[in-house]
């Protein structure tokens, strides 16, 4: 098979079929011969300068291809080579596939003999040195708390993926079973959930591989094991993604689904672990800065230098007999290079859920709330993708993203105006349609704290790793909570039970359906509500081992989330007058701190039913998820939630908050040394503020109608600056320099009036640029602001625009018009007024020449001899 392969490449060869677009000197050509076996040869143009077999996977071949030209040719410039991979078996019919010059760029930086010179091996010494005393002095910790849980991913998934050549229907069923915990895996999928921070990605790979063919899963699986992570295999995942989208094989609230960089890099590592390492973007970026290699935005190209970086660790430590057997413990000295303590050989404590506090301020335009969403993503996620954030072309991924958080209410969004209030933003008395009476109502950032504290792992009594197909949600009642009885609720807490007040002391036991229920319930409670029946029914046979129930506080919040464990018992004597028992394990629980009904529900509120079953269409399931199945691993941070405040200027701040204005201090937060809590003045409940609770505001500096932050809030938040930013203008529309021209129009505010009332860039971006385009925005947007601005100074807005023509001159956007008092009036007012007056009027069509007169104007060459 390999003999007639290479048969078929020679003549590939001998055609040039590798060349693809301009031919270089030298080409680097790779031949997959088996699993991890490989064949590379360097050419000079048609000439073989040198040729070997490899025993290792593609990123082997690559560096080994790359030795080899070295050399040969050691000054040879990476410029003058080509890459190309060779396997006549591809799903899209190419056998010759060029890589990225970028990679290849890198590749030579790693293995010319200029690399010793460049490399920052230092700073590598110094890491190593670290990780050597903290095996001496943590070893048990090293590997109970960081290896262990990565080795058992390995040695669960790593045998199924090798078994994809030789049994692949089978191997694709025990990785469903291993990514969604069935039986025995449940602890695999518990460290995979540590190591993702989430079960998103993992979710949607398990709905492409159990809504595709077994065949579509296995070639997907075996190009990436033989291509390594690559443009091309991300995008076949991506297609593969859109196509079940496009197919509601997704939850509908979904709107697209990543194909993220550290599921595809788990994979590799785990079926090839001397080879590959797992990814963690945030961490490498600067450890590869501080070697001396600029890391790439690129999301492949920075996993494929994270990857030779970690060989290159792996290769120096071995060599230097440092503690680091292999390129796990590489992986380790790159995520560990900025914790590890000189002095004790331990890990510093990262910030646990530090809070955040931050104001976006700037003129208007300059994108503060469309830079909300990256801010917010990089609190939520430490280790999200840092292209994803910094990559304009992936922002309907950021905000797919972003509205899949504001789903699962981990970011509520409010904009503070003159009429806003402390009873909208933490509780107040208002009406309820429901009751038909008043009530005291959580406001939107009490209802934040208690969902954040609900997700934290102090809440939690355990995870449950829930089907969202087969499991079935009930909500019920413990008791009179309008009473305030919460006998009943604590007795079942305490007793792991939920209990049901119909029936009584009937004993339902041996009844097998609702006819049964209803025969025993109307003879022995023929004076009780016979809705009771109903409920006996849905308590008894409804409920199913498994199933999860809600126990609700109100229509709008909910106290305890249990799963179901036991099926119907009846006790005759007990404590709460309760006969009708069934058991749980309780998975969440805060009678203090109540979870607000949207964690639960998507714009509903629970009904007064005492037991009922939930749809599907009407459950938060995103939420739900993070909050049951989130992970419970001591070293993971709580789930984060963020409040973002758009126009935080503009509403009463110290009215609005309250007593809040302490609690939001990053050490007056809950677990923090310096701990407060406030008593609310309608509800009487205790407040107190969560540490993975952040703040994101917004501050339009131009505002006049608002006041500045007062002092006291100034000093509790962070200040960032959003400037315009030109460089993302165009330099030639139809002949015009937009980045010049709004570049020229904000010095001259400037200087004319200051820098916070600058003209931001996005007025100046859409999807589609012209001179109308833009002569539309000079009309509409920016002369309206201007005239605000210098209050109707004609004179000064003027100079902002380049002077002002005759009347009906088209090449400037004001013309003048004269008016004479001899016209005007028909008496001769003598010494009351002035004989002349000047009048600007916005000309109604100007051409281009007005766009370009604005940067292209400069100063008549008498006046600057004047002004010198």
């Amino acid at each position: 098979m390999n003999e007639q392969m290479m048969s078929r490449a020679e003549v590939g060869i001998l055609r040039k079929d590798y060349v693809s677009d301009k031919e270089t000197q030298f080409y680097i050509l790779t031949f997959k011969l088996t699993g991890n076996h490989y064949h590379v040869k360097v050419l000079e143009q048609t000439a073989v300068l040198a040729s070997t077999d490899v025993n290792g996977r593609l990123d082997v071949s690559k560096m080994t291809g790359v030795r080899l030209l070295l050399q040969a040719h050691p000054n040879v410039n990476f410029a003058d080579v080509t890459m190309v991979h060779y396997k006549d078996d591809r799903p899209n019919g190419k056998a010759w596939q060029k890589d990225s010059e970028k990679v290849l760029k890198q590749l030579f930086a790693l293995q010319s003999k200029d690399a010793g010179k460049t490399i920052e091996y230092r700073y590598m010494r110094e890491t190593l040195n670290n990780f050597n005393r903290y095996r001496q002095t943590q070893e048990e910790n090293y590997q109970a708390v960081e290896r262990r849980f990565k080795d058992e991913i390995v040695s669960a998934v790593g045998p199924v993926l090798r078994k994809l050549d030789t049994n692949p229907n089978v191997a694709i069923a025990e990785l469903i079973s291993i990514l969604s915990g069935q039986g025995n895996y449940k602890f695999v999928r518990s460290n995979l959930l540590r190591l993702f921070a989430g079960s998103v990605w993992l979710e949607d790979f398990l709905v492409f591989l159990r809504n595709t063919t077994s065949q579509v899963s296995v070639d997907f699986l075996q190009e990436l094991i033989d291509q390594g992570v690559t443009e091309a295999v991300r995008g076949r995942l991506a297609k593969e993604y859109n196509n079940l989208l496009n197919n509601s094989h997704f939850p509908p609230n979904k709107r697209k689904a990543e194909t993220p960089v550290q599921l595809l890099a788990m994979l590799l590592a785990s079926y090839s672990p001397e080879e590959y390492v797992f990814y963690r973007p945030n961490d490498f970026g600067p450890y590869a800065d501080r070697l001396g290699f600029n890391a790439p935005n690129d999301v492949v190209e920075r996993y494929a230098l994270y990857n030779q970086i970690a060989h290159l660790v792996l290769e120096y430590a071995r060599a230097n007999a440092d503690s680091v057997r292999d390129l796990m413990d590489a992986y380790h000295v790159v995520f560990f290079a900025d914790q590890l303590i000189k002095d004790t050989g331990g890990v510093a404590p990262m910030a646990k859920n530090q809070s955040f506090n931050k104001i976006l301020y700037g003129p208007p335009g300059t994108g503060k709330t469309y830079n909300v969403i990256y801010e917010a993503l990089s609190l939520l996620d430490p280790t999200v993708d840092s292209d994803l954030l910094s990559n304009p072309t992936r922002r309907g991924e950021a905000v797919s993203l972003f509205s899949r958080y504001v789903d699962s209410n981990q970011i509520k969004f409010c904009t503070f105006h003159q009429s806003f209030s402390y009873e909208e933003f933490v509780e107040g008395i208002r009406f309820s349609q429901e009751k038909n009476s008043y009530e005291v109502q959580d406001g939107l950032f009490k209802q934040l704290c208690s969902a954040a504290r609900a997700a934290s792992a102090e809440q939690k009594k355990t995870t449950y790793d829930f089907d969202p197909e087969k499991t079935r949600f009930f909500k019920m009642s413990l008791g009179n909570t309008l009473a305030g009885e919460d006998d009943v609720y604590d007795y079942c807490i305490e007793n792991n039970q939920i209990a049901l007040g119909w029936g009584e002391k009937v004993d339902f036991s041996s009844c097998k359906n609702k006819q049964e229920i209803r025969k025993l319930y109307e003879s022995q409670l023929p004076k009780e509500n016979p809705y009771g029946v109903e409920f006996v029914e849905r308590f008894k046979h409804w409920m199913q081992i498994g199933d999860i129930v809600i126990i609700s506080h109100g229509n709008k919040k909910a106290r305890a989330i249990g799963k179901i464990t036991g099926d119907y018992t009846f006790t005759a004597e007990t404590t709460i007058g309760y006969h009708q028992f069934r058991s749980v394990q309780w998975l969440y629980e805060d009678n203090e701190v109540h979870l607000p009904v949207d964690s639960i529900l998507r714009e509903k509120v629970f009904s007064q039913q005492t037991v009922y079953m939930f749809y599907n269409k009407d459950l938060n399931m995103e939420s739900l998820k993070k909050l049951i199945s989130g992970n419970q691993s001591n070293n993971s941070q709580d789930q984060q939630y963020v409040l973002v405040i758009d126009e935080i200027n503009r509403g009463n701040i110290s009215k609005i908050f309250g007593e809040l204005i302490t609690l939001i201090e990053p050490d007056k937060r809950m677990g923090q040394k310096n701990e407060l809590s406030v008593t609310l003045p309608y509800s009487g409940d205790r407040l107190r503020v969560p540490s993975n609770v952040h703040i994101l505001g917004t501050m339009n500096t131009a505002d006049r109608s608002t006041a500045l932050l007062d002092t006291a809030l100034r000093r509790r938040f962070e200040f960032k600056e959003i400037l315009p930013n030109y460089g993302i203008l165009p330099t030639d529309v139809q002949g015009i320099n937009v980045r010049k021209l709004l570049e020229t129009i904000n010095k001259r505010i400037e200087f004319l009036y200051d820098r916070e009332h600058v003209i931001g860039h996005s007025y100046f971006i859409m999807e589609k640029p012209s001179t109308d385009a833009y002569i539309k925005v000079m009309f509409e947007k920016v002369i309206p602001l201007l005239q605000e601005y210098f209050y109707d100074d004609w004179e000064r807005i003027e100079l902002v625009l380049g002077g002002a023509g005759k009347l009906g001159d088209r090449s400037y956007f004001l013309n003048i018009e004269e008016l004479r008092a001899s016209v005007l009036f028909a008496k001769r007012a003598g010494g009351l007024m002035e004989p002349r007056k000047s009048r600007y009027i916005v000309q109604s069509n100007p051409t281009e020449a007005a766009l370009k007169r604005i940067y292209e104007q400069t100063a008549d060459p008498v006046e600057q001899d004047d002004e010198e």
